[in-house]
């Protein structure tokens, strides 16, 4: 029990009430411990906002080609659209659909939902 509050110090970037030196694995510890709290929060904040963010850049697309269901002939639509050098919007609701792999992030969208739903149009 005595060990606990020098260990929630040494978290903290203090040195409780240790004497003298304090050995380097000891001191790797004292320093990771808070940098690795710090990045599980940002990771955090990353997995709670990216989706938002993704919608808000949809959102203020401009002049795009919106592509409504992506199965073949989807595919060959936004080819044809990337080849013109159009941006595209693909709103899909199946999240399994292999042909995925085939968007280029750079000039493509993709949103995953009903597209008979008005809030996704």
């Amino acid at each position: 029990m005595r060990s606990i509050y020098p260990t929630i110090q040494l978290f903290t970037f203090e040195g409780g009430d240790l004497q003298g030196l304090i050995p380097w694995p000891l001191q790797i510890a004292r320093f990771s411990a808070p940098l690795a709290t710090l990045m599980a929060f940002v990771m955090a904040l990353l997995e709670i906002f990216t989706d938002q963010w993704k919608r808000m850049k949809i959102a203020r697309m401009k002049n795009h080609i919106v592509i409504i269901g992506f199965g073949t002939k989807g595919k060959n639509v936004m080819e044809e659209s990337l080849r013109k050098k159009e941006k595209v919007l693909i709103i899909d609701n199946d999240p399994l659909n292999p042909n995925f792999a085939s968007i280029r992030p750079s000039r493509c969208r993709l949103l995953l939902g009903d597209a008979t739903n008005r809030y996704i149009l």
